[in-house]
């Protein structure tokens, strides 16, 4: 088939070649460096994990003492949707993150599987 593609003369099938050849670098290229940039450590994994649980477990804390970046991690991990300030009551919403949620399901499931192992 190769020497068929390079003995053609008809122009519109060499630009379709040409131009399919093309595409299949750039994708290539794309990919190559999609490959790169995904390559993280166990370290930066380690780092990320233990910023985003200090900031579930304590987003109050985080906001006071955080920096602009924090507060805005903040918002991403505790809000589902922009908050709304109301006059009556401040800033409320009604819809928390899935991460917070998961929490409280951890927090107030009085699970009826564990049985009581209090010395007798």
């Amino acid at each position: 088939m190769l020497s068929r593609v390079t003995k053609t003369e008809n122009q519109s099938l060499i630009k379709i070649y040409e131009d399919k050849i093309t595409s299949a670098q750039r994708k290539k290229v794309k990919l190559q460096n999609s490959k790169t940039i995904s390559k993280r450590t166990k370290e930066e994994f380690r780092t990320a994990l233990d910023e985003v649980m200090g900031c579930v477990k304590s987003p109050y804390n985080t906001w006071l003492n955080g920096g602009f970046n924090d507060k805005r991690l903040v918002l991403l991990l505790v809000f589902v949707e922009p908050i709304v300030y109301s006059v009556e009551n401040g800033f409320r919403t009604t819809n928390p993150s899935h991460i917070l949620r998961l929490f409280e399901d951890f927090v107030f499931t009085n699970s009826q599987d564990v049985e009581d192992f209090a010395p007798s």
